[in-house]
This record gives C-alpha cells, sequence and structure tokens, in this order.
C-alpha cells in the first residue's frame, strides 16, 4: 500500500503540481518458493520509491501539463477545486492581442 500526498497549482496555462511519499508497506500474500523476509524487501521499495520514482514523477509533474487554450487567450485568477477524485480548473479567460 502505497500513501502520498500532493498539489496542485496553476503556471500560466499549465497545470504543474508534485508529490510527497507519505508510507509505504508491503505483505506477502502466498508463496510458492518459500518464506521471504518482507522488512528486507520493504525497506529497498521504500528506498527505490524514495530516490528513484518520487523524483522522476516529480520531475514531470514540475514540467506542467498545458491545458486546453485557444490561441490568443490566457488564463487568470485560476482556482483549483478538488472533489471525489476529481480535479477542476476555474479561471476567467483573457485576450491577449497575440498578432502584434
Amino acid at each position: 500500500v502505497i500513501s502520498a500526498s500532493g498539489s496542485v497549482e496553476m503556471s500560466g496555462n499549465m497545470l504543474v503540481g508534485s508529490v510527497v511519499l507519505d508510507d509505504f508497506t508491503m505483505s506477502l500474500k502466498w508463496s510458492k518458493i518459500g518464506k521471504f523476509h518482507m522488512t528486507l524487501i520493504q525497506s529497498v521499495m521504500w528506498s527505490f520509491l524514495k530516490t528513484v520514482a518520487t523524483p522522476y514523477v516529480n520531475s514531470r509533474l514540475r514540467k506542467g501539463f498545458p491545458l486546453p487554450i485557444v490561441r490568443g487567450f490566457t488564463l487568470q485568477n485560476a482556482d483549483i477545486l478538488y472533489k471525489n477524485s476529481l480535479l477542476a480548473v476555474c479561471s476567467d479567460v483573457v485576450f491577449t492581442d497575440s498578432m502584434l
């Protein structure tokens, strides 16, 4: 079981964020080849998640995801709403004269 927390914010017309690994637990349900030392495997996996997986995910989240915006418009005063695993971005849309 992986427990993590995250944050999301707007940067221009991009949705950016980050995650933090809070907790990680493993358990062996069954094995046909014998007993495993789950505490050792769990500590190795924790180190991998903390030093490799989480920094990789955060580097991708820092780059951000572009929101679909019509050329010549931009978002201002954006609010991000979370509810029941859904994410909604509410914002003012501003015309920018990009032809000049």
